[in-house]
């Protein structure tokens, strides 16, 4: 299993604002198993948050502490530990989209000094028993972009191993 990561400058255009620059990173790893076990493992709440652990842990706040089914356009607060034990204040989730027949779930992500944090996450399948999964992930950061967008590579390189680990 090997994931290919690859970066790119991108700008965020605000209607009556300045634009911003933020970064888009690609993810993509073959897995050797079908799309439709990594769809099961994935499209639930317990395997989205779960599959960050431990470079990102979200805890629900009391308000979503039962979440058994996500759903769209709902709004999922959660506080953002980073690797497990650094509070960094509120995260923000809010789904676009979930398809099972595409295998595409998109949210929009923000939260404490990063406004856009969007996730784009598709499963492929190659065969049978292969597929690929690709998460293109949008980041904008108030701070510094290279510091958030480097904690992102370490996060979605790991959720992918974690994957991969858990179906092959």
């Amino acid at each position: 299993m090997k994931t290919t990561v690859k970066k790119e400058n991108i700008t965020f255009d605000y209607p009556n604002q300045k634009s911003k620059k933020g970064k888009e990173l690609t993810f993509e790893t073959t897995l050797n198993c079908s799309a439709k076990e990594v769809w099961k493992l994935y499209q639930k709440p317990s395997g989205w948050l779960e599959n960050l652990n431990p470079q990102a842990k979200l805890s629900p706040t009391r308000d979503n502490k039962k979440i058994e089914n996500w759903e769209l356009n709902k709004n999922y607060t959660f506080i953002l530990y980073m690797y497990g034990f650094i509070p960094f204040g509120k995260h923000h989730i809010s789904f676009e989209t979930i398809d099972s027949d595409s295998l595409i779930i998109q949210s929009r992500e923000h939260g404490f000094m990063v406004p856009h944090w969007d996730n784009y996450f598709e499963i492929n399948p190659l065969t049978n028993s292969t597929c690929k999964i690709k998460d293109v992930l949008k980041i904008q950061s108030t701070g510094i972009n290279a510091i958030v967008s480097s904690y992102a590579k370490g996060v979605f390189k790991a959720k992918h191993k974690k994957i991969a680990r858990k179906i092959e």
